[in-house]
């Protein structure tokens, strides 16, 4: 099943079980084209915006098909869709 996405990747139509959300906590989040500090910015997720999470690695979540943004507890949080 392919992702439904637009602006910038923000909003995703889950794809099975394994799904969780993040609610960004801080003013800006970062997304990038690989999981880590090196990949290309994006564009940016900002605070209050709910994001699907359909894949997980080294604390950082797919939000996207190439677009992944820091699960680091100081910039987001958890919670129910």
């Amino acid at each position: 099943i392919t992702p439904k996405y637009d602006d910038m990747v923000q909003h995703i139509e889950p794809l099975g079980a394994d799904i969780f959300y993040i609610e960004v906590t801080c003013q800006s989040l970062t997304k990038r084209n690989a999981p880590n500090l090196n990949g290309k910015v994006l564009g940016y997720a900002h605070k209050g915006d709910v994001l699907a999470i359909f894949e997980e690695k080294n604390n950082w979540g797919k939000i996207g098909e190439n677009a992944w943004i820091s699960l680091n507890p100081k910039y987001s949080k958890r919670r129910n869709k």
